[in-house]
């Protein structure tokens, strides 16, 4: 997935939802559901957040 700002406004705002829901659910059944849900997309934010574009030349291992 390539790190856009368009795609990091989308994580935001998933973010935000997931947000909302935990604090609706808070006192229900589905509490560890969305728990488990936050902490996927915690961590996918976070591979995202982090993962560093390829600069084409740069980063061949094969280069002589």
């Amino acid at each position: 997935m390539q790190k856009t700002t368009l795609t990091t406004a989308k994580f935001s705002k998933l973010g935000e939802r997931i947000h909302e829901l935990k604090v609706k659910l808070m006192n229900t059944n589905y509490w560890l559901s969305i728990s488990d849900i936050d902490e996927r997309y915690n961590s996918l934010f976070e591979i995202y957040m982090n993962n560093k574009p390829k600069v084409k030349g740069k980063n061949d291992i094969n280069k002589s």
